[in-house]
């Protein structure tokens, strides 16, 4: 496996860098998602979702080289997914999708099991 920094078991942001930089390396299209309000300083609270935002969305998203949509929900061992992250995934996975939860490397390379050939190690291609 090639080196990747970061870590894959501490806080869910030094997760998901760890896993964007494994999947870019692998030629994957992947990209962070930020799926939180906005805070108004003005009106000095949260902005509420606009009416056609997805709660729930995936930490990590992508297309997959046979076009799928791809998304990840990344979380600590400890951490839990939320009602509307489950309803996401479950979502995604229901209309052709690639969904899956994942607290390390390992997990991603187990959810993209259908797509090892660009999971190989580069060096050996």
């Amino acid at each position: 496996m090639a080196h990747v920094r970061g870590d894959d078991s501490g806080n869910e942001v030094a997760i998901q860098r760890s896993i964007l930089e494994y999947l870019a390396y692998r030629g994957f299209f992947v990209w962070r998602t930020n799926n939180l309000p906005v805070f108004d300083t003005r009106m000095n609270r949260y902005r509420a979702f606009p009416k056609y935002a997805m709660r729930g969305l995936s930490d990590l998203c992508g297309v997959l080289p046979d076009g799928k949509f791809l998304a990840i929900e990344v979380k600590t061992k400890k951490g839990q997914t939320s009602k509307w992250q489950d309803e996401f995934l479950a979502n995604v996975a229901s209309h052709g999708g690639v969904a899956f939860v994942a607290r390390s490397i390992d997990d991603v390379v187990l959810g993209l099991a259908d797509y090892a050939v660009h999971l190989a190690d580069k060096d050996k291609l």
